[in-house]
């Protein structure tokens, strides 16, 4: 698992506190691109990897409402809302997930399916397909403790890249806040240009009681999207609005 040491556990606590009680639960906010029909990735200068999250605050993104699978569950629960952008360098993500027993996790990210964890596909490859095209990825991102908000595990097409990227976690007692950097290299993406199409797919791991044993997607109805990139959504590279 990868961690830094770059603020005092004191003050990593604080931090966490109080994004705890500052920030509102982003799931709760009808916040989906379009109407959650279609997803984006909003291109300008990149956030802060902090905890903070409040260079998320009022952008739109898309909710993984779809529910593939799930045993004894609350209304909503194991839904995540995710936003993306990018400043041509890195990819950022953004995933909010509600979740009523969030784990801390200590399975590394290439087999951390089976633990709370979520998971983005994205490519640049529009035409209908199913096996994945060179640059399409699959990126997963874990959540690993709650005293340290920036220890995570993250894997790219199943390989681990924690030590190229950055993330901060926060969680609550409903549920966890991730915001994650990705160098657009690691996902053989050269830049996003405003108005292109994309491929997209969100996914929430749920494991509640054993493991994942709750699962929801943006698009696909089925546990497919790591084999099938066809059952990935439509997207569009948008500029970030003028006041962010």
């Amino acid at each position: 698992m990868h961690r830094t040491t770059s603020l005092p556990r004191e003050a990593a606590l604080l931090l966490a506190l109080a994004c705890v009680l500052s920030v509102p639960p982003a799931f709760a906010q009808t916040r989906n691109f379009e109407d959650n029909r279609r997803g984006v990735l909003w291109l300008g200068p990149a956030p802060a990897i902090d905890g903070d999250f409040s260079d998320w605050d009022g952008l739109q993104g898309s909710s993984t409402e779809t529910v593939v699978f799930a045993g004894k569950r609350t209304e909503g629960e194991g839904v995540g809302f995710f936003v993306l952008r990018s400043d041509n360098e890195d990819l950022y993500v953004y995933a909010d997930v509600y979740d009523l027993r969030p784990n801390e996790v200590d399975l590394p990210a290439p087999i951390a399916w089976r633990d709370d964890s979520v998971e983005i596909y994205l490519g640049v490859v529009t035409s209908r397909h199913q096996a994945f095209a060179k640059d399409d990825n699959h990126i997963r991102i874990v959540p690993v403790s709650k005293d340290d908000i920036f220890a995570f595990d993250l894997s790219v097409n199943d390989v681990g890249v924690a030590e190229r990227c950055e993330a901060a976690v926060v969680y609550r007692e409903d549920g966890y806040s991730i915001e994650a950097r990705i160098p657009l290299d690691l996902l053989l993406i050269k830049r996003f240009s405003e108005g292109q199409a994309i491929r997209l797919e969100f996914q929430v791991n749920d494991a509640a009681r054993i493991e994942r044993d709750r699962l929801t997607h943006w698009k696909s109805p089925k546990d497919d999207p790591y084999s099938d990139a066809s059952v990935w959504g439509d997207g569009v590279v948008l500029p970030l609005p003028g006041d962010r």
